[in-house]
């Protein structure tokens, strides 16, 4: 899983397999599950866990240079 951490851009995650993925985004917890796809704006302070799971994900930042 991942700790507290944020990025310059923008970052755009979708959980290809998996349930219930907690992600924290600046103190609220969000809950994902397979088929969700979330935004994360730049310089947000994000984490994510849960329990043991094989997630499947893809993630991609944006960053401002790509406008």
């Amino acid at each position: 899983m991942q700790s507290e951490h944020w990025h310059q851009g923008i970052e755009l995650n979708y959980l290809i397999k998996g349930k219930d993925l907690r992600f924290a985004l600046e103190g609220k917890t969000y809950h994902f599950n397979s088929g969700d796809i979330w935004l994360v704006n730049r310089r947000k302070i994000h984490s994510s866990s849960g329990k043991e799971e094989n997630w499947e994900y893809e993630s991609l930042i944006i960053d401002d240079d790509f406008y």
